[in-house]
């Protein structure tokens, strides 16, 4: 609590730096020993757990607990990734791909793959599209280590290991991520010739300031998938925005 409310903000990790070796030792102090800059206090940040993210969904969703896929019993676990099967005709998959041992690059868990297998393989003949923040450009976490508050060591999974599990299932056709703050799209070939699109994109603060929508188009004979980048509206300098309020 008091990095994340104090004046100086961590910018890199100290030479040797061992995220979960910080939270075992409960000495977190010694993150200050890599480079640092100033920023202004604020009693008001604070640090969120993942159960209290998982609980603002609820507040918006529906009276039985359902809330963009999140459900109240597994938020009530820590656990954030589900499936969406009310669109007819296909499976959306969301995974949670942070790393609780630290570092910015994606992983998942054993569990959670299992479950991903379990999902591929009960989506009998619908469509399935994975919607996740990292995605296979991006799950190469170094830290193999598990999260350092999981009462049980836990594997965590790469992107090799994810793409020849989902070549193995040919409903799968598309995957739509962020993380890396670019827009592109891959074709993922596997090796007995099953494809899907993996579909990157941009974040709002980058720029140019833009959204992506995501169509499929099944005519019976070829399904196509339409992407569209949508450029935001606003003003780009502030005194337009100034004059035009």
């Amino acid at each position: 609590e008091a990095i994340a409310t104090g004046g100086l903000k961590v910018t890199g990790p100290p030479p040797g730096f061992d995220p979960c070796g910080v939270m075992r030792s409960l000495d977190p102090t010694t993150l200050f020993a890599g480079p640092v800059q100033p920023v202004t206090p604020d009693p008001g940040r604070r640090i969120v757990s993942r159960a209290e993210y998982l609980a603002a969904f609820l507040g918006h969703g529906h009276p039985g607990g359902f809330a963009h896929g999140v459900r109240r019993d597994a938020a009530a676990a820590g656990i954030a990734y589900y499936t969406i099967d009310e669109v007819p005709g296909f499976r959306f998959i969301v995974l949670d791909t942070v790393n609780p041992g630290g570092y910015a690059e994606g992983s998942i868990g054993q569990a959670q793959f299992d479950w991903l297998a379990a999902r591929l393989a009960d989506a009998g003949d619908r469509y399935v599209i994975l919607f996740s923040h990292h995605g296979l450009h991006s799950l190469t976490n170094p830290n193999a280590l598990p999260d350092p508050g999981a009462p049980q060591p836990e594997r965590r999974v790469l992107a090799d290991e994810v793409e020849a599990l989902l070549h193995r299932h040919p409903n799968v056709i598309a995957w739509v991520c962020g993380h890396t703050h670019r827009n592109r799209v891959t074709l993922r070939r596997g090796p007995d010739g099953h494809v899907f699109w993996d579909i990157e994109t941009a974040a709002h603060i980058d720029w140019p300031c833009q959204a992506r929508i995501v169509e499929v188009i099944d005519d019976g004979d070829v399904v196509t998938i339409r992407l569209t980048l949508v450029d935001h509206a606003g003003p780009v300098e502030r005194s337009a925005i100034a004059v035009a309020t």
